[in-house]
């Protein structure tokens, strides 16, 4: 009969004894020579090219070595797996060791973690909750066991640090110069890069505060926001290089100070700002100096009042209204303060029931005769406007109850 192995069954050969009398025996040769002509081809010669034999499929097993097992634990050396599937691997003791040329570092005592090429190099025992992940990354000067609960993350990022505390660095070159100082966080490529022993920044941005070296306290959100400042308590908020310190002063969409003082706060827009409340209409915030148009609004006017004040002196910095009532003695109305081209004043009085003299110092008639008498018990009004260009304020209506 032929074979059928290896392809689809085991044959089933006759084990004659010494004394069987074999009826084809002939035929039974043959079949003996076709199971071992199948099961040569299945094992294959030596380094056979047949990719179906077990030569081929086993010839990188040399020397000491034996194939892997499905389910056995075993070591592999110099393997590399392409697009594996890893089902809860173990990679062993997370200690002085590497994947792929990868350091790794976890010192369990003081709770750090390292990884990369130089991460963590010179912190000794000691120094404890720090995590830095880079090629680098918190590789520290001459550090101090005092150097706790740092996380850095990129490439050189907190690099010289050697008793920094409680900082946090993520981006290339963060905080790259950090040698003490505490409480920083820098985020973006270069963001506090030259600060050494400042403390109390935060840099949000690519090269954000980059200038600063021991500046505190600043605040600075954006691409290079407060790139040339180098003071503290300073913030910015901007998005572009402004040439120099005055120039992220005066340029930058926000610029302000911080104090402990609220008062003594400061901050800056530089741009136009525009509010939209809900239930009123959008416009502008007002400022000190432009020149805008208000619509539907009313000023209150400031109003100064007193009673039989001989010597009236009137201060225009803070009057817009000025009465005088209850007049019972010569007056003397004088000027004091600052006054602006064009602003105006009304001056308005009454006497007690009697008639009394009225003199008016600093103040020019223009068309119109300043009163110098009372009029017993009769409301009088005077209404004059600054001329900044003739330094006067002159007196441009008068008019008396009827």
């Amino acid at each position: 009969m032929a074979s059928s192995f290896p392809v689809t069954a085991i044959d089933s050969l006759q084990v004659p004894s010494a004394s069987t009398v074999i009826a084809g025996h002939g035929a039974l040769h043959g079949d003996v020579s076709d199971a071992i002509s199948g099961i040569e081809t299945k094992l294959g010669i030596d380094s056979s090219a047949v990719t179906t034999s077990h030569d081929y499929k086993l010839s990188g097993v040399t020397g000491t070595d034996k194939a892997v097992s499905k389910t056995g634990t075993e070591t592999l050396t110099n393997k590399t797996l392409t697009s594996p599937t890893l089902t809860t691997p173990s990679l062993g003791v997370a200690t002085a060791t590497s994947i792929n040329a990868l350091e790794l570092k976890e010192i369990s005592a003081d709770k750090n973690v390292f990884v990369g090429k130089d991460s963590g190099l010179n912190v000794p025992s000691g120094a404890a909750n720090n995590t830095f992940l880079g090629y680098g990354a918190g590789a520290g000067g001459v550090v101090t066991n005092a150097a706790d609960d740092n996380v850095a993350i990129g490439l050189n990022s907190l690099y010289a640090h050697t008793t920094a505390n409680r900082n946090v660095a993520v981006g290339v070159e963060t905080l790259r110069s950090k040698t003490s100082g505490t409480d920083n966080t820098a985020v973006g490529m270069q963001s506090l890069y030259s600060n050494t022993t400042g403390f109390r920044n935060t840099a949000y941005g690519q090269s954000a505060l980059l200038s600063n070296v021991t500046g505190s306290n600043n605040v600075a959100l954006g691409y290079k926001a407060g790139y040339y400042e180098t003071g503290s308590n300073a913030f910015y908020v901007d998005n572009q290089n402004r040439t120099d310190t005055a120039g992220d002063k005066a340029k930058a969409l926000l610029y302000g100070t911080f104090d402990a003082a609220a008062a003594n706060q400061t901050l800056v827009v530089n741009g136009v700002l525009s509010t939209s409340v809900t239930g009123n209409s959008a416009g502008n915030v007002l400022t000190t100096n432009g020149t805008q148009t208000l619509t539907n609004k009313r000023v209150t006017k400031l109003v100064v009042t007193t009673t039989d004040d001989a010597t009236a002196a009137i201060n225009v910095d803070v009057t817009d209204v000025y009465e005088l009532s209850a007049v019972a003695n010569a007056t003397v109305f004088t000027l004091t303060g600052t006054p602006t081209d064009g602003q105006t004043l009304i001056v308005r009085f009454k006497d007690a029931g009697v008639g009394k003299a009225l003199t008016w110092t600093g103040f020019t008639a223009i068309g119109v005769t300043l009163p110098t008498t009372t009029v017993a018990s009769k409301w009088h009004y005077v209404e004059c406007v600054y001329n900044l260009a003739a330094t006067q304020w002159q007196a441009i209506a008068v008019v008396q109850e009827a």
